[in-house]
């Protein structure tokens, strides 16, 4: 499924590996997606699995295609930012 609209995006993951961030801004919708825990004696094992494109990112990719899949979000998934 394509995307119908121009995505802004952050990725973090810091350099202890503990959390990975991805921050999606679009036109009408701005969702930040965390996944790591608060014991920070626990990590991932390595940075490919912790960077936020692999760690965080699926998850708003699952909701955005929800998001597209419903008539009642078209507003939302269909705006534009302006020129």
């Amino acid at each position: 499924m394509a995307l119908k609209t121009i995505l802004r995006e952050i990725r973090a993951t810091p350099k202890t590996i503990k959390d990975a961030w991805f921050i999606e801004v679009t036109p009408k919708l701005v969702h930040v997606t965390w996944v790591g825990l608060d014991n920070h004696e626990i990590g991932f094992r390595n940075t490919s699995l912790g960077q936020g494109a692999n760690a965080a990112l699926p998850l708003f990719a699952l909701l955005y295609q929800k998001l597209n899949s419903d008539s009642e979000f078209t507003t939302i998934t269909n705006a534009k930012f302006p020129k």
